[in-house]
């Protein structure tokens, strides 16, 4: 029993032995920055005088003080032109029917608002 005792003090101390050294830490590389690689910028090209012209798609739609075109939601070729008038226009993109009148709004507008 004492030698059992012995045995067992020993690997107690043998294992407590090793702890005074201080672990070293691991250590971690360092990143390199990163180098971000520019391009010169682009010099923007100049159009080519006559290699566009602006043409109307819509005949119709050559109204004064026009505020907006809009396609009607729901209904392939249609589209309506709000005037500053007060007035709304129907009108086929789909040829070159003639635009009716679409709503009116006119008596609703506010000569001077502010």
């Amino acid at each position: 029993m004492v030698s059992s005792l012995g045995i067992c003090l020993a690997v107690l101390l043998a294992a407590c032995e090793g702890g005074e050294e201080e672990a070293q830490p691991t250590p971690t590389p360092t990143p390199s920055p990163a180098v971000a690689e520019f391009s010169p910028t682009p010099t923007p090209s100049q159009p080519v005088e006559g290699a566009f012209e602006l043409v109307p798609i819509l005949e119709w739609a050559t109204f004064d003080r026009m505020l907006g075109f809009s396609t009607i939601p729901g209904s392939e070729g249609e589209a309506v032109v709000v005037t500053q008038g007060g007035m709304i226009w129907w009108g086929s993109v789909e040829g070159d029917s003639s635009p009716t009148i679409f709503g009116d709004i006119s008596d609703r507008l506010i000569e001077s608002p502010g």
